[in-house]
Parts: C-alpha cells; sequence; structure tokens
C-alpha cells in the first residue's frame, strides 16, 4: 500500500458510498489508485469528496491517443449540496487537459446522472448492445477448440493483439489484464481462454449473476465460431440458463448508453466515440 496519507479515508469512503467487497477495493488501491491521480476535497479536516483519474491508450484506426477514465467519483452524505463534486469534477476536466489527454471517459453509477455529468461537458453518450444468449440457443462449439482457464498474465500478447483489432477502443495493458483476471475471480468468475491446437484463439471474462445467469464482460475470439465453446463453457462453469453479454457498438443492432465521453481537443470526433468499444473498466 502507498504512504498517502489520505488513504484509509478514501477506502472507507469508497465502500461507503459503493458497497463494494473489501477485496475489491484493496484490489482497485492495490493496483490501480496513483496519489497523483486521486483528486481530493476536504472539509473540517475530513475527506469530503473524491474522484480518481485513470490513464489508458485509446486505439482509433491507425492511431493510438492517451484517454483517462473516471472513477469513484464520491461525496460524504454530509457534505452534499454543497457543489463540492462540480468543482472536483472540474478541476479533473483541466488537469487531464493540461496533461494532454484526448478523451475522457466514465460510466454513471445511476441512470438520473447521465444529465449530471452531460452538464458538466460528457456531452457524448458511449453506445454498447447488450445481448442476452440462452444456452438452448447456442450452436455446438466446434470439436477442435479446447477451453481452459487462464490463470495468470502470460497470455497477454495473445490477448492484446485480439483486443487491437477493434477499429476503436480502450486497450489494457499486462497489469489491466491481471487485475481485471484477479477481479473475475474475486466475484466468483474466471477468464477462460479458448486453444486451437497451442494457439490462443479466444479469452471470455466472466462472473456469475443472480437468476441463473452468467455476465461476459468481454469477448474476444479471431473467429465468430470460437465464441460458442468460451460462452458454452461459462454457462457450464456456473449451471447457468442464459448469459448476458455487452457487444461493441453496431448499426444493425439496437444499442443503450452504456458511459459517457467528453472529448479535451480536436484530436478526435463523435463519430469516434459513436463506435467506442469501452469494456472491463472495473465497473
Amino acid at each position: 500500500m502507498n504512504s498517502d496519507p489520505r488513504l484509509p479515508a478514501m477506502m472507507r469512503l469508497w465502500q461507503g458510498i459503493f458497497g463494494d467487497s473489501d477485496a475489491f477495493v484493496r484490489l482497485f488501491f492495490t493496483r490501480v489508485y496513483r496519489p497523483a491521480n486521486a483528486l481530493t476535497l476536504t472539509r473540517d479536516g475530513c475527506l469530503a469528496a473524491m474522484l480518481h483519474i485513470v490513464p489508458y491508450r485509446l486505439s482509433v484506426g491507425h492511431r493510438t491517443l492517451p484517454a483517462a477514465y473516471i472513477c469513484g467519483v464520491s461525496t460524504r452524505p454530509e457534505a452534499r449540496g454543497q457543489g463540492l463534486m462540480t468543482a472536483l469534477m472540474r478541476r479533473a476536466l483541466r488537469t487531464m487537459r493540461r496533461r494532454g489527454f484526448a478523451l475522457t471517459m466514465l460510466i454513471p453509477a445511476e441512470p438520473w446522472l447521465f444529465d449530471v455529468y452531460a452538464r458538466l461537458g460528457y456531452v457524448h453518450p458511449i453506445p454498447t448492445c447488450d445481448e442476452r444468449i440462452s444456452t438452448d440457443s447456442l450452436p455446438p462449439a466446434p470439436p477442435d477448440i479446447r477451453i481452459a482457464p487462464c490463470t495468470d498474465a502470460r497470455l497477454y500478447a495473445a490477448f492484446n493483439r485480439l483486443q487491437r483489432r477493434r477499429p476503436c477502443t480502450i486497450l489494457h495493458t499486462a497489469r489491466d489484464f491481471d487485475t481485471i483476471r484477479l477481479d473475475c475471480e474475486a466475484d466468483g468468475g474466471s477468464v477462460l481462454a479458448a486453444w486451437a491446437g497451442s494457439q490462443p484463439v479466444g479469452f471470455l471474462f466472466e462472473a456469475p449473476e443472480e437468476g441463473g445467469a452468467v455476465r461476459v464482460k468481454e469477448l474476444l475470439t479471431t473467429d465468430a465460431s470460437v465464441e460458442p465453446a468460451l460462452l458454452r463453457a461459462a454457462a457450464m462453469r456456473h449451471g447457468a440458463t442464459h448469459l448476458r453479454i455487452r457487444r461493441p457498438p453496431d448499426p444493425d443492432r439496437p444499442a443503450q448508453p452504456y458511459g459517457l465521453a467528453a472529448l479535451l481537443d480536436t484530436r478526435l470526433a463523435a463519430t469516434d466515440i459513436d463506435r467506442l468499444h469501452m469494456a472491463l473498466m472495473l465497473d
């Protein structure tokens, strides 16, 4: 853990506001949080509000640009209504512009927060296509595909090749890959890898949900024919009857707003956000 004196109060505020498990809070503050990226405000000597800036790389076409994800946006209940979060978000926007980020994204914790963040400049919806798949509707898996748990970060190179095939996506580093794996496991889920002979050809990140479902956090394959093997394996692991998966935006599918983005300079356009895929953000 870091020696930042704010750390214990930030951890308590996060857990008190979001209700996340001890395991998740420890995971975030040991592997994601950085003191320089934690913006806070105090009142009467106590932490009153905070947010965290998490740097990423955005792959768009043949370019890679710096992007920043905002998370952990929280205010102590007794300090609300004083404009603290508005002040903190405006400070974050100034900080991100000064640091040279091209784009900032966030995922509102509640539907009513979409309008709140829009007033602060997050006016571009990040679309996603939610799909519910019944296990009965899955086609047969290819007989030559083998599924195995991915228990460490040694398969990152194969994952990285697959994530970079998407036209506009948030990229995850090798450290992110391992952090996400640990988060899936803490939720009772896993990362599954599909193999064709000695070659990894797909990854599925999952966690169980109530009601006999599996939430597929991300699904990446070299070919669509590999998907049924991974989906079947995830469902069988939990005895699930259906899976819920969030797909990248597709003009032929109905889309829903998943998050919000704000352009920080002129390197990107609103049309880039229309096709942005953002997944595995520890949301």
